[in-house]
């Protein structure tokens, strides 16, 4: 399905390293070095989500919106590789995904400054005035 090779070169055009590869996949950064270097075949399952990770690169990364919803914003964040692995680490041991993890999060301590969280009723079209 896909080669070492190719798997290489695109760790080393997009700057990635095989950390990220280990992170992004679920396993560790030995088993990554094995499958490059050859030693263990990369199982199919693992072979198919480096594929993915591949061809959606170059996509932008921005989630749609949850049905239901008209508007949204979204957000992107910088931060470190060590933050970062640090809270995929926490968002995978709290059965979420990052995303679900920072956004919980961050209304979570929202609302111990400022109160609870109360989202706008949702837009229903046909019971706006007419302008």
């Amino acid at each position: 399905m896909i080669t070492k090779e190719e798997i290489k070169n695109w760790l080393k055009k997009t700057g990635r390293n095989r950390q990220y590869l280990a992170e992004t996949t679920g396993v560790s950064k030995g088993t990554v070095n094995n499958w490059l270097s050859g030693a263990d075949p990369i199982p199919l399952l693992k072979q198919q989500l480096i594929v993915r990770l591949i061809s959606d690169a170059d996509k932008p990364q921005v989630a749609p919106a949850p049905r239901g919803i008209e508007s949204y914003t979204a957000l992107a964040i910088m931060m470190t590789k060590a933050q970062h692995s640090f809270l995929l680490k926490a968002a995978r041991a709290s059965g979420l995904s990052i995303e679900e993890f920072i956004l919980k999060s961050g209304i979570e301590h929202a609302e111990t400054i400022i109160g609870a969280f109360k989202p706008a009723p949702p837009y229903h079209p046909a019971q706006q005035p007419f302008a």
